[in-house]
């Protein structure tokens, strides 16, 4: 006896082989629930949710083929197998019963080791089915959870970077960096004296790592200007802080400028 036991839902028309699948089942440990027709197989599986489909294909109300295919739209994109259970073996046969979503088929005379050889691997496929499945969820709430800290990163970026007077009236500017992060930097500040100090500049590479330059740049920037100092000093400052932070082969090239009203 399994310790999971499984639900097989058994749809057969036939009473003789519904008891005779139903008889193998119980004795594998199976749990077993039944319907007489293709639309009490669709009800039955909507209330119970089997685990696996043993799917007689000729019967009344809706046939095999009809009925699997209801079963597979409700399951989703949970992996419920459906074995179809015939008479017929020929070509037509099987590729109807894959069109309409069968995953396997077993034909009569039932044979009790076949039956648990199918459900065996269909069962093994099953549980990949939902590992994957699972992966794949988890994976979705990651790259939920990244790109939230990815924006919030970004408006506290922005708002750190660009914190001076860009939106002056004689400013104008187009900045399009290739990701989120970018080592472009165009920062302006005005001068205590009246005017503003403009600095344009590019760091190497791209993304977070080149990003991450350009908040010691800033903070030089508008710190240094609000306090009246000079281009000449804020560039001096701003070199020998890069020199201390950055790896070798990191740099910034940059234009300042020093306007006038």
């Amino acid at each position: 006896m399994r310790t999971n036991t499984l639900t097989v839902l058994v749809a057969d028309d036939d009473v003789t082989n519904r008891l005779l699948l139903e008889a193998i089942l119980h004795k594998e440990g199976y749990d077993v629930i039944h319907a007489e027709d293709g639309r009490e197989a669709v009800e039955v599986f909507e209330r119970q949710r089997p685990d696996l489909v043993l799917m007689d294909i000729r019967m009344p109300e809706l046939d095999g083929y009809q009925a699997t295919e209801l079963i597979k739209a409700m399951s989703g994109d949970v992996f419920v197998p459906v074995i179809f259970l015939t008479a017929n073996s020929d070509v037509d046969s099987m590729v109807k019963s894959v069109e309409s979503g069968g995953d396997d088929f077993l034909a009569k005379p039932y044979n009790r080791i076949q039956l648990q050889t199918r459900i065996n691997a269909l069962m093994r496929i099953r549980e990949l089915y939902s590992t994957v499945r699972q992966q794949r969820n988890e994976l979705i709430q990651h790259q939920k959870r990244l790109e939230r800290e990815r924006q919030m990163a970004k408006r506290l970026f922005a708002n750190i970077i660009h914190a001076g007077s860009l939106d002056q009236p004689n400013i104008k500017y187009l900045l399009s960096p290739m990701s989120l992060f970018s080592g472009d930097i165009l920062l302006a500040a005005p001068k205590p004296s009246g005017g503003l100090h403009v600095i344009l500049g590019d760091f190497t590479g791209h993304g977070l790592a080149a990003a991450t330059g350009a908040l010691p740049v800033s903070s030089i920037f508008y710190g240094m200007t609000a306090k009246g100092y000079s281009i000449a000093e804020i560039v001096a400052e701003i070199n020998t802080r890069l020199k201390t932070i950055l790896p070798v082969d990191m740099f910034l090239a940059a234009c300042l400028i020093d306007i006038d009203t």
